[in-house]
């Protein structure tokens, strides 16, 4: 006669092979999620990490901030993304979702590295961190472009 503590040993050694393989499925869910959201996300968003994402605007609060980004703008961003930040040719627009949901950290990191890949220019060295800021608050504040 065997006792229940038998039995519990023969079940718990037929469930370790589905936890394994029930571990593996939901591992491997995750990982394509993971890739297919990296994949979504514009080719700059990849480069960026948590802690340059979450970096807060110092000048979120200063009402000097946007018309000075605005001055700015017109003399360092307006050429390739235009005057109304609806981007030209192959320059993209300011004014859409995409950019409205990134992050002051996310502007941030664009404007101080640049997109090479895409030939934007990072100002890090032509631009003080104040100047950069007043970019992002400018740009934080066009409104999202209904598509044509």
């Amino acid at each position: 006669m065997e006792s229940s503590g038998g039995h519990a040993a023969r079940s718990g050694r037929r469930l370790r092979p589905q936890l394994a393989a029930s571990f593996l499925v939901l591992s491997a869910a995750l990982a394509l999620s993971a890739a297919a959201f990296a994949a979504s996300l514009p080719g700059w968003a990849k480069h960026l990490s948590a802690a340059d994402s979450a970096l807060a605007n110092p000048l979120a609060n200063d009402t000097t901030a946007i018309p000075a980004g605005q001055k700015l703008y017109g003399e360092k961003c307006a050429r390739c993304h235009g005057a109304d930040a609806l981007g030209k040719g192959h320059h993209p627009s300011l004014r859409t979702e995409q950019m409205h949901d990134a992050t002051p950290g996310d502007i941030f990191w664009m404007v101080t590295h640049g997109a090479h890949w895409r030939g934007m220019p990072g100002f890090a060295k032509k631009l003080t961190d104040n100047e950069r800021w007043q970019i992002v608050s400018y740009v934080k504040s066009l409104s999202v472009a209904e598509k044509k």
